[in-house]
């Protein structure tokens, strides 16, 4: 997942997520991700991108799982 945020986080970092995909009904997404790479200037890795950081999903359960993966696919 990216996160567009202008804050400095160092990879390697961890959050505890919660979201809602847009197009979702169900409820809340709750999982555990780190920071694995980040997006800054004047080097970005991805220059399309905004500022921001790319994050794995870590302790995810498998419904959330399936919920991603087919939003994923409809784009």
């Amino acid at each position: 997942m990216f996160l567009e945020t202008k804050e400095e986080i160092p990879v390697g970092t961890f959050f505890d997520l919660s979201f809602k995909l847009p197009d979702a009904r169900s409820t809340s997404i709750r999982c555990r991700a780190e920071v694995k790479w980040l997006n800054r200037r004047p080097n970005p890795m991805k220059p399309h991108y905004p500022q921001g950081v790319g994050l794995s999903f870590l302790e995810i359960d498998v419904s959330a799982q399936k919920a991603i993966m087919l939003h994923t696919q409809k784009r």
